[in-house]
């Protein structure tokens, strides 16, 4: 299958392939894009499928594309790290003071996808609160 996929600059990139790897998949990348906007028209103009993650959805308005969830479903942890030894601005702060104080819900069930066949797949990402490293502070 040909593959229209992220680049390297994308944070997704390296765990899509490692997703890949892990299941002994040499994908066959015939183009590479900055922008999910970009990998939607290339997919939709047939160039080839796309794994990307979910935060790209949701597809294009009247797009003929669709979308299924990979399975086994993959997660990434997303945290906040600053400096413990400096101040941030006003705006830094209340957005640190923000985050600090969100409730993040567990990830529910995929949206229902129309039963059509699969031109484009999605990898599931999720933002988590987690430890960070010593010298760091949430």
């Amino acid at each position: 299958m040909r593959l229209v996929l992220l680049d390297f600059a994308s944070g997704s990139r390296p765990l899509i392939d490692r997703v890949f790897g892990r299941h002994g998949i040499v994908p066959r990348v015939i183009q590479e894009l900055g922008h999910s906007a970009s990998v939607f028209g290339m997919v939709e103009a047939g160039i080839g499928a796309s794994v990307l993650p979910t935060y790209s959805l949701p597809l294009p308005a009247a797009s003929p594309l669709v979308w299924r969830p990979l399975v086994p479903r993959e997660e990434r942890r997303i945290v906040m790290v600053r400096r413990d030894d400096r101040s941030l601005s006003p705006a830094a702060e209340a957005v640190w003071a923000l985050v600090r104080n969100l409730t993040i819900k567990a990830a529910g069930p995929e949206p229902e996808a129309p039963e059509r066949p699969q031109r484009a797949l999605a990898v599931t990402m999720t933002a988590s609160r987690s430890k960070l490293p010593s010298g760091c502070t949430r």
